[in-house]
């Protein structure tokens, strides 16, 4: 729930009028887990920012660094879609400096769709690789969110094509995610 523009109650609400199935997420507040949306990009409430997707376990990544309400700056390396920068930005009620990155050019363009669409003003989109150093940002970062390039396998049960992936191309993950994680 873009928690800027509405509350989860109010959220719940309007979707259940336009027929979508609304149930409140167990532990995790501000998270609602839908059904029956039809085409989600055709509701309303989606249209005008009043939520974005992401599965739980991402905003719960974000809700632990226990972002505080203040001027900092956070850096999310690996950030393509944009949802852990959307969950931080809204966690710090639009304030400090969000910048977000991902090796792919075309994807800086999906997060800063994303962000337009929820009404966030504090992240700034770059295609960035996360292996690469970036001098001015040595020292100047308050938090760093690394969501490490994966596999996939652990989201197999969502999305059971996963299982056909050539294992040769994962051979080389755990070099790339070490080198981000020491970048």
């Amino acid at each position: 729930v873009n928690t800027t523009k509405t509350s989860a109650d109010a959220l719940t609400q309007r979707l259940e009028e336009a027929g979508v199935s609304v149930q409140p997420h167990p532990w995790l507040p501000d998270c609602l887990i839908l059904s029956k949306t039809g085409n989600l990009e055709g509701l309303s409430a989606f249209q005008e920012g009043l939520f974005y997707v992401q599965d739980p376990a991402a905003k719960l990544s974000v809700l632990c660094a226990k972002l505080p309400k203040e001027d900092i700056r956070v850096l999310d390396c690996c950030s393509a879609p944009g949802g852990k920068s959307f969950a931080a930005s809204i966690a710090m009620e639009g304030k400090g400096q969000i910048t977000s990155c991902d090796v792919h050019y075309h994807k800086v363009g999906i997060i800063e769709n994303g962000g337009q669409r929820l009404g966030i003003e504090n992240i700034t989109a770059r295609q960035q690789d996360a292996t690469v150093r970036v001098a001015e940002w040595e020292e100047q970062m308050d938090v760093v969110i690394a969501d490490v390039p994966c596999s996939g396998l652990g989201i197999i049960r969502k999305k059971p094509d996963i299982r056909y992936k050539d294992l040769k191309e994962l051979e080389a993950l755990p070099s790339l995610q070490l080198a981000i994680l020491e970048n």
